[in-house]
């Protein structure tokens, strides 16, 4: 075997392998020499792993390590390593001698040159399996020889050179017998399938195998198509196909025809149908088909019936048979009364007797009638006549006695509800429609009469008729009105809503209404007083109420709106004057009001200052309120005035002082009004004495300018 070569580098080498191997053995023949590395992953010596191991001796001189980088251009050749070739490269699982992985490990020795120099030694190698798919020849015909060679010359130089030879076998064989294709009827022997037999270009035996054979089409044309194989010790193949046609071309042939035939109409077609055999149809389908030639008549023809016999591939042959078809048999009346008794009204309704035909259907019964004499009604003769498709007749006839059991229908009005100003006038005799079965003689009468109701205007009135016809059957019919009054009666006038003031006299009822049937329509009233805003302001809501005689009524509203809008009439008192210490005046007011007795007064003062504080007006506003909440005004003017001047209290006229303190002397005063009064004083020097006098004025004004000296 030839190694692929890989580059082995480490810090200071680069090396590319080139290995060449053969194979030595396996385990069996050493199985005391070898040896492997054994890890913690079990794989070695105790797994039993080196008993699969494959094992290789190096081809010396042919293998190399060739530099690479920095080596590039130095040459080791390698060799076996040791000596005994019992210890050779190891591969399989566990085989790296380092690691235990899948892959190769071995030792070899080396000579050569590095960058120049002669170099030798010996190591080893150990390699990671990785697996490159290759395709495995199994033909032994092909195989592929490669010659290496190496030449040295006596300075260690050396050149290599190899070449190669492919033997290769893609040759299919020959088939010895191969049957050719043929075609066959269906009922004829089949072929038996036979044995062949092939030779090859090259040394071998030759397998010869039947495929088997595919049916394809239908049982009236199909074909056998069978395959033969040859197989050479390469694989190389040659397939021989033969094809079989296997067809039904043959016609049936009848092997019993029915004869032609006369038949009624009436006959059940037997149909016998003929018999027929074929070469390859165990069961021949036989049909037919009916050609029609018309006769006479509708119930009389001719069939001529082709039959045809067809394989299962629809090879045929025919023939055809004539049946006469006639009819000759009159028609037959079913069994039926021929002397009934039967309500007059009835007899025209009485079947037709049944007839029946051997061969036409829907035949038409021609009927003669003729009435009679005898009884209140008489009797009906009745004659039939009947005759088929091809004109055979049958004849029959009834006698009928005819009954009047039966009274007169009055169909009268329908009962009715009515108002009671909508009665209807009583519609007399021919206010109903009178009918007999039999006769048209009729006796009819009408009578009316009226039961009360409940009320005046709510009764019921009957209306009869009595019919009486020839065979004296009577009957009596009955139409009911009920006359009802559920129409209330109708205002014809209201009092209108109104306004008035709660010193008005509150207008009286007043309402007029007419009924549909009452002349005398009883009318009452009911007033409820609902609070407004105020005691004096309110509403009256009047209701009228309108009953007939039937106590249907109708309500109507008149609303009357009472209210206060007149305000009282107000007297107040004159102007005043009062001085600024006296009392201001109180009340003197009075008012009047159209609805309240008790008016309220109230009053409001508003000061409108005047010349001096003092001095100023009072502008009084008295209101009179009803109890509506109307109210009138009116102003009183008051003046209030300050015209009394300050009071000196009392005080010495004359004095005697100190000359140095003559300022502390002063006079008080008082005002009405003023609470501080401001004194001021003038000296005026006179002689006498040895000093002298001093005369002092005084002068006292309040805030309204009053002076006293």
């Amino acid at each position: 075997m030839t190694g692929t070569a890989v580059n082995v580098e480490d810090a200071s080498q680069a090396w590319e392998i080139d290995f060449h191997f053969q194979n030595r053995s396996t385990w069996t023949e050493w199985s005391a020499l070898g040896r492997s590395y054994k890890d913690d992953t079990g794989y070695g010596i105790e797994n039993n792993n080196f008993e699969s191991w494959t094992y290789y001796e190096l081809v010396d001189a042919l293998s190399t390590l060739t530099g690479a980088d920095s080596y590039e251009g130095s040459q080791l050749y390698m060799y076996h390593m040791p000596e005994s070739y019992f210890y050779g490269f190891q591969c399989g699982l566990g085989a790296n001698n380092k690691n235990g992985n899948f892959g190769m490990s071995g030792w070899f020795t080396y000579d050569g040159n590095v960058n120049g120099e002669s170099v030798e030694g010996h190591g080893d190698i150990n390699v990671d399996k990785e697996c490159t798919p290759v395709q495995e020849q199994d033909c032994p015909h092909d195989d592929e020889v490669t010659y290496y060679y190496r030449a040295e010359d006596t300075c260690g130089n050396v050149s290599f050179n190899s070449y190669t030879v492919t033997v290769d076998d893609t040759t299919a064989p020959t088939f010895d017998n191969a049957p050719a294709d043929i075609t066959i009827e269906c009922d004829e022997t089949p072929v038996e399938v036979p044995a062949l037999t092939a030779t090859d270009n090259c040394v071998g035996d030759v397998d010869v195998q039947y495929l088997g054979e595919v049916v394809d089409g239908d049982e009236c044309l199909y074909t056998i198509t069978r395959t033969w194989a040859a197989f050479d010790l390469c694989g190389n193949r040659a397939d021989h196909v033969q094809v079989i046609t296997v067809q039904d071309t043959e016609a049936p042939a009848f092997t019993s025809f029915p004869a032609d035939l006369t038949i009624q109409c009436d006959d059940e077609d037997l149909q016998e149908l003929p018999t027929a055999v074929d070469n390859c149809d165990d069961d021949v389908e036989v049909t037919f088909t009916d050609e029609i030639a018309e006769g006479n008549c509708p119930n009389e023809y001719t069939i001529y019936r082709t039959f045809v016999a067809v394989d299962n591939c629809d090879n045929s042959v025919s023939g055809t048979q004539m049946i006469q078809v006639v009819d000759t048999e009159a028609p037959v009346f079913e069994a039926y009364d021929i002397a009934p008794a039967v309500a007059c009204d009835e007899a025209e309704d009485l079947p037709i007797p049944g007839v029946t035909d051997n061969c036409s259907d829907d035949l038409e019964v021609e009927v003669y009638t003729q009435y009679q004499s005898g009884g209140c009604v008489g009797v009906l003769y009745r004659s039939f006549t009947v005759t088929d498709d091809c004109g055979n007749t049958a004849f029959a006839e009834q006698f009928i006695s005819l009954v009047d059991d039966q009274a007169p229908v009055i169909v009268v009005p329908a009962d009715e509800t009515v108002e009671c100003d909508m009665v209807p006038a009583a519609p007399g005799v021919d206010g109903a429609t009178v009918t007999d079965n039999c006769t048209e003689v009729i006796d009819v009468t009408f009578e009316e009469t009226i039961e009360e109701g409940p009320c005046e205007d709510s009764y019921t009135i009957i209306w009869t008729w009595t019919a009486l016809d020839l065979c004296l059957n009577e009957s009596v019919e009955s139409t009911t009105i009920t006359v009802v009054d559920t129409t209330a009666p109708t205002f014809t006038s209201v009092a209108e809503n109104t306004t008035i003031e709660c010193s008005d006299d509150v207008p009286a009822p007043s309402a007029e209404a007419e009924d549909n049937c009452d002349d005398n329509v009883e009318i009452t009233s009911d007033d409820v007083i609902v609070d407004g805003d105020c005691p004096d302001s309110y509403t009256i809501e009047r209701t009228y109420v309108a009953t007939d005689n039937c106590g249907n009524t109708t309500t109507a509203m008149q609303i009357i709106t009472v209210q206060d809008t007149t305000a009282p009439e107000l007297t107040v008192p004159g102007p005043a004057t009062v001085e600024c210490d006296e009392d201001l005046p109180v009340g003197g007011a009075s008012a009047t009001d159209n609805c309240d007795a008790d008016v309220e007064i109230t009053t409001s003062d508003m000061m409108i200052q005047g010349d001096c504080e003092n001095s100023y007006i009072i502008e009084r506003t008295f209101t009179a309120t009803d109890n509506c909440g109307n109210s009138t005004s009116g102003v009183q003017v008051i003046t209030v005035v300050d015209t009394t001047a300050p009071v000196f209290d009392a005080y010495e006229v004359e004095i005697e002082m100190p000359c140095d303190d003559i300022s502390e002397t002063t006079l008080n005063a008082t005002d009405n009004c003023d609470d501080n009064v401001e004194v001021t004083y003038e000296d005026t020097p006179v002689s006498g004495g040895c000093i002298g006098r001093i005369i002092r004025d005084f002068t006292a004004v309040d805030n309204c300018g009053n002076v006293s000296t």
